[in-house]
């Protein structure tokens, strides 16, 4: 499974920086990669809230590495991700 477009985009943004001295372009490919951490780190915690459902199970490892995500989930929470969750549609954002 792969979305390519975050990958283009990253690298756009890097050349804007870079070759077109773009002063936003930094700052704003940090807030579309946190956006990508902070949904990786959602879908990572449904999977891993599924296996200890599944099997009483948990990884220790990436139970660490979810415990250090909310403050990515947050700062990334864009008005759509806010209106998700008050929605339902999405877990809790602090």
């Amino acid at each position: 499974m792969s979305d390519p477009d975050w990958v283009a985009r990253a690298w756009n943004r890097f050349q804007s920086a870079v070759y077109d001295a773009d002063p936003d372009a930094l700052a704003t490919g940090e807030r579309e990669l946190d956006q990508i951490e902070a949904d990786l780190a959602r879908a990572r915690g449904r999977l891993l809230h599924a296996r200890f459902i599944r099997q009483g199970a948990v990884d220790r490892g990436e139970l660490e590495e979810l415990e250090a995500a909310p403050g990515s989930i947050a700062a990334s929470a864009t008005p759509a991700a806010k209106a998700r969750h008050s929605s339902g549609l999405e877990p809790s954002i602090r």
